[in-house]
């Protein structure tokens, strides 16, 4: 018999061994993550106060929240009013809520276009997460 006979069907049959081995860890592994995407946007700086006489400490601050969806944002806005409605509450209201529902804080910028500047807070979370 030749010395490189029996090399060959061995050969065969682990290379064979092997891609049976890899199909199988291949069908035992995690699906890929599918992710939903929300944002809060608000101007951090810009709040209203009421110049009526009667509510003359009332303050009234918002931002919307955008929940990503194929057809656009499902928009839901946190107004913030009272006393304490100054600064950056309303922004961090609405961070918070989403925080409380296991979004996860990815990125933060700020947009300017004239005189508006707003904040805007980026958030995903695993869909499997959302049920």
């Amino acid at each position: 018999m030749r010395p490189y006979g029996r090399i060959i069907p061995i050969g065969v049959i682990l290379t064979a061994a092997l891609l049976l081995v890899a199909i199988r860890a291949k069908s035992q592994a995690p699906a890929a993550r599918v992710w939903e995407y929300s944002s809060v946007t608000g101007d951090p700086k810009t709040f209203f106060r009421s110049t009526n006489v009667f509510e003359s400490n009332a303050y009234k601050e918002s931002a919307t929240i955008c929940y990503a969806a194929p057809a656009g944002c499902r928009d839901e806005v946190v107004t913030i009013t009272g006393p304490n409605a100054q600064g950056r509450n309303a922004v961090m209201t609405a961070a918070a809520k989403l925080g409380e529902q296991g979004w996860e804080l990815t990125t933060s910028t700020e947009v300017s276009s004239n005189d508006l500047r707003e904040q805007v807070l980026y958030f995903r979370r695993s869909k499997s997460d959302s049920k």
